[in-house]
């Protein structure tokens, strides 16, 4: 049970990683594939900044950063 409530964490603060990554790279203005490669590549840096935040708060936790 402990790893199945982990992992519904996990998939939830990913959804809401997601979501906030969404809300930063949209614009809805702009329609087209140079709007889309921007925002695919918007995407990435912020999963990958957020995932970095993340690890870094929870190893502040574990060892009182």
């Amino acid at each position: 049970m402990g790893t199945a409530v982990f992992q519904a964490g996990e998939d939830i603060r990913r959804q809401l990683i997601e979501r906030a990554a969404k809300s930063v790279c949209s614009d809805n203005r702009v329609r087209g594939a140079a709007e889309a490669n921007r925002r695919s590549a918007c995407m990435k840096v912020a999963l990958k900044k957020s995932e970095q935040q993340f690890a870094a708060a929870i190893s502040d936790a574990r060892y009182g950063g």
